[in-house]
């Protein structure tokens, strides 16, 4: 292997969001490394990290044989959607399903006006004890604004993590200057209860009322029950905090990692 292929290599990996434990060492073969990868890292990091080694190697094949070069940021979105597509097929997205059966799909929908878009969505890791959370806010036009992702406890069902995550994500509009906002979500059931208002009187009524609390700091505030199938972008950046040991903050501009999951809106919308 050249330099140059080295070189490209090496940005791939820096690229990755899995964080490989100090025992990898950059001399190991290829073998050695998956070996490793399988014995130490967990779901969805071994996933991420084995959706573009495949890749590599599919790129190294189409670049040796038909001398087709792959740049780094389409083996990086190709490989980040294979892994999404995998963990969403997964036992996952289990408990999601079986919230999600008889409500009617809503694709992602572009705004009208001077509203924005936030997307929210979390991810549990039973193992790390762990949740995920991604947040993106578009415009009126699709475009990204601001994307945020961060990794909290596991500290409850599936009804109060999907609460804590819409909670993440109006703090991080308001942080950003968006006080005119449409929340999307993938819990149908809380987000019935916060269409209802506050006071909520069932049993994780308070944090509906926490979720209300924060209606009367925005000039316009909606919220909206989206499936996980139309929310594509935003799992797979909760998938990733998964992998992360600290907040990840993104302003005018979003992980490459999620970039042609957000066009696949603007095409489908």
């Amino acid at each position: 292997m050249c330099y140059e292929d080295v070189k490209f290599v090496q940005c791939i990996w820096r690229e990755c969001p899995v964080n490989f434990p100090a025992a990898f060492d950059v001399f190991m073969s290829f073998a050695d490394f998956i070996h490793r990868c399988i014995q130490e890292l967990q779901s969805p990091s071994l996933e991420i990290v084995f959706t573009p080694a495949w890749d590599l190697w599919n790129a190294r094949n189409e670049m040796f044989w038909d001398g087709r070069i792959i740049t780094v940021t389409d083996l990086c979105q190709h490989a980040a959607g294979a892994a999404v597509l995998y963990l969403e097929s997964g036992s996952l997205e289990k408990c999601d399903a079986a919230l999600n059966i008889g409500v009617p799909t809503i694709k992602w929908r572009a705004l009208v006006g001077a509203n924005y878009k936030m997307n929210v969505a979390c991810r549990l890791n039973a193992a790390k004890d762990r949740v995920g959370v991604g947040i993106v806010i578009r415009d009126s036009n699709g475009i990204v604004c601001g994307a945020f992702c961060t990794s909290i406890v596991h500290g409850g069902d599936f009804f109060q993590e999907h609460a804590r995550a819409i909670l993440v994500g109006l703090r991080f509009a308001l942080d950003i200057g968006i006080f005119r906002v449409e929340v999307e979500e993938g819990c149908s059931d809380l987000i019935g209860m916060v269409q209802k208002g506050s006071p909520c009187l069932a049993a994780n009524g308070v944090l509906v009322d926490d979720i209300c609390g924060f209606i009367p700091n925005f000039q316009f505030i909606s919220f909206s029950f989206v499936k996980n199938i139309c929310n594509k972008a935003i799992t797979a950046l909760a998938t990733e905090a998964l992998s992360l040991t600290s907040d990840q903050v993104w302003l005018e501009d979003c992980p490459v990692s999620i970039i042609s999951l957000v066009q696949l809106d603007l095409i489908h919308e």
